[in-house]
């Protein structure tokens, strides 16, 4: 009886291990993301509201305080003029959202060389859910 439940955990582990194989990285999958998409988001997030702020104030303000710009962050002052606080601000945002979009292309197209089926269903392509053949989403995704 020993042997069976031996035998049973060496089944389960051996079935385990064939779940894990990644058929993109033929072995264990070894997919990682390129940046952290939680904090990439968390700071899109604090960027936006930042300039949400900085737009809602008059425009005849010359200077503002920020503690939200990356050249504050970096050790910069935190008094900055108005115009350029807003273009260092679109900027972040604007590299942030590459960043975003890279990460999420990336593990799509991981999926896709990993599907054994003949379609499947895509975001990072338009934005939206919709369902493709499989080929067709590889060819997209490389072409990003």
């Amino acid at each position: 009886k020993e042997l069976g439940l031996v035998d049973d955990g060496r089944r389960a582990a051996r079935r385990k291990e064939k779940l894990a194989l990644c058929k993109a990285c033929q072995g264990q999958c070894m997919w990682q993301a390129v940046y952290d998409l939680v904090e990439v988001q968390e700071r899109m997030i604090e960027l936006r509201s930042e300039l949400e702020m900085v737009r809602n104030i008059d425009p005849e303000t010359k200077f503002v305080e920020s503690s939200v710009a990356q050249s504050v962050l970096n050790g910069g002052s935190t008094r900055l003029a108005r115009s350029d606080l807003l273009d260092e601000l679109s900027a972040e945002l604007t590299r942030l959202e590459r960043k975003e979009r890279l990460v999420l292309v990336d593990e799509e197209l991981h999926r896709a060389y990993a599907s054994n089926e003949a379609f499947m269903e895509t975001k990072a392509l338009h934005g939206y859910k919709q369902v493709q053949w499989t080929h067709n989403v590889v060819v997209a995704l490389e072409q990003e």
